[in-house]
């Protein structure tokens, strides 16, 4: 394989230590193909001796020079150009063009000053609203930072917004300071070897990009949601069926009028947090039979959380969201970790722990608590 990828531990501003760098490449028998911010492509050649050059937006070489030194553009990406001589001396710099190249670098620092003047009055528009939401959720309406709202993403977006100027504010702070320094070597005729390669700096720009993109995918998980007609009848989703609680009655479903357009579904969702997340709600009207209440109500929510620690906080603002944390009592059932139940006029409310798996069901019909238990422990499981 004649294709190398290498990281590369210099950024466009330290001009004269990317240089050498990709020199001593050479002299190894690795030929630059194309340069990103972060990998070099390289094609394994025999060693030569070869000089580099980095030339940032209107900077060029002059004419005589290309033609008399052998200059050749390798690559061109959104920061520099780079050009490759077997001809040139070591002394033959780009920075003999100064008064181009200073423009260069002051038009280049005036973009980046101009980002991080939006980022600045983003940051600031961004924090000001959080801080009135804030107060009105957390201060006025005395609400507690949602579980739910962070596990779904609702919570995410301002986070999200926040994390995007941050990371761009941070790279743009980097490449000011870097031209800055490359502009006093420009200035003092000082192009010899002397910075330090950046890479952890880079690494943590990596990180943060990647951290950003899987937040951006928490607070948009609404898109990969979808929602489906619930089967009637068992199925191997890890929720419970109306009609298998009710296998001994004929249950037919609830009309279809736009009363009940929701009724009989199910929607499943993912999110940074959440591996998978159903939301149930069906009802059933027996017929053949005498009632009182000719319909049963079943109505879940179930998580499987990435993280195992989630699942508690997770199970405690499900009992506050449907009812009363301090009516919940605790079950001890040997199948789950953790069972909380209430029985009361909206039938049977359960909420259950299994491993990093949460489900709640909230039922009303004529089955019995132990016998809602045995199904829910099953398909808690699945």
């Amino acid at each position: 394989m004649n294709t190398v990828y290498k990281w590369i531990p210099y950024d466009y501003w330290q001009a004269t230590e990317y240089e050498n760098w990709l020199k001593e490449q050479a002299a190894s028998g690795l030929e630059i193909q194309h340069a990103g911010k972060y990998w070099g492509r390289f094609k394994k050649s025999s060693p030569n001796q070869v000089e580099y050059r980095i030339s940032i937006s209107k900077t060029r070489l002059d004419e005589d020079d290309m033609i008399d030194l052998d200059w050749v553009k390798v690559d061109k990406n959104s920061d520099f150009i780079l050009y490759r001589s077997s001809m040139a001396e070591p002394d033959s710099a780009l920075y003999k063009y100064k008064e181009e190249y200073l423009e260069d670098v002051a038009e280049r620092k005036k973009q980046h000053a101009g980002r991080i003047s939006g980022f600045k009055l983003g940051i600031g528009l961004i924090i000001g609203f959080s801080i009135i939401l804030f107060i009105i959720k957390y201060i006025f309406m005395q609400e507690e930072v949602s579980v739910i709202g962070l596990i779904k993403g609702n919570n995410s977006t301002l986070g999200f917004l926040l994390f995007v100027y941050g990371v761009g504010f941070y790279r743009d702070k980097r490449a000011i300071n870097g031209l800055n320094r490359l502009q006093s070597r420009i200035e003092s005729g000082d192009s010899s070897k002397g910075q330090q390669p950046h890479t952890l700096q880079k690494i943590t720009y990596i990180i943060l990009l990647i951290m950003m993109i899987a937040l951006f995918f928490t607070t948009f998980t609404s898109i990969s949601g979808d929602e489906h007609k619930l089967p009637l009848g068992d199925t191997e989703l890890p929720i419970v069926s109306l009609a298998v609680l009710e296998e001994e009655s004929h249950l037919v479903r609830a009309p279809e009028d736009e009363k009940y357009k929701w009724m009989n579904s199910y929607s499943e969702q993912w999110s940074i947090f959440a591996k998978r997340m159903y939301w149930a709600d069906e009802r059933g009207y027996i017929t053949d039979r005498e009632d009182e209440e000719r319909y049963r109500d079943l109505k879940q929510e179930f998580y499987e959380l990435t993280f195992k620690w989630m699942a508690e906080p997770l199970a405690q603002e499900l009992m506050d969201k449907y009812g009363y944390r301090e009516a919940f009592k605790e079950l001890k059932v040997s199948e789950l970790d953790k069972a909380y139940v209430v029985e009361n006029n909206r039938g049977i409310q359960l909420v259950v722990i299994k491993n990093n798996r949460v489900l709640y069901v909230e039922y009303r019909g004529d089955i019995i608590l132990e016998e809602l238990l045995e199904e829910v422990v099953r398909k808690i499981t699945l």
